[in-house]
């Protein structure tokens, strides 16, 4: 809660299309993507389309973060299944 306190208390609930109905909950969202994959290095990686385990590899070492951080993007965004990079 960086932007709204730490007192705040915030329920994820999101409609039918897996969009946060809370706008406080939307804001985070939108940060975390923003923080964790720099935005438009993660727009270049994925009009590669080699959503391999190397290619993740290599794209998170790139950006010196977690394969995970960048896996649980490319399984949020539906790039590959939840059954890869785990």
């Amino acid at each position: 809660m960086l932007k709204h306190g730490s007192r705040t208390v915030c329920v994820e609930e999101k409609d039918g299309k897996g969009v946060a109905q809370d706008q406080r909950e939307a804001e985070a969202d939108a940060f975390a993507q923003k923080c964790l994959t720099l935005s438009g290095n993660y727009e270049r990686f994925c009009r590669n389309g080699d959503f391999g385990l190397t290619a993740i590899r290599r794209f998170a070492s790139k950006l010196g973060i977690a394969l995970r951080i960048v896996a649980g993007r490319l399984r949020y965004d539906r790039k590959i299944p939840f059954s890869r990079a785990n």
